[in-house]
């Protein structure tokens, strides 16, 4: 797995879920370290539900994780 991830972009490694059409992680995950730049404090950011794909399901079915 490690080598998979490493020396790639994280929103290409985690991008937003194409199904659900609500999906905002990708747009949450940005938005903080530009928040923490403009205002020069940190920024925290609520837990994100985040759907992992699970390759070895048939079909390459997608698991939840995160809060509901």
């Amino acid at each position: 797995m490690r080598e998979q991830l490493v020396g790639r972009h994280v929103f290409d490694v985690f991008p937003d879920n194409s199904n659900d059409p609500a999906a905002t992680g990708m747009r949450t995950l940005k938005a903080s370290p530009y928040r923490a730049l403009t205002t020069g404090e940190r920024d925290a950011m609520a837990l994100q539900r985040y759907d992992v794909g699970a390759p070895d399901r048939p079909g390459g079915g997608r698991s939840a994780t995160g809060p509901r």
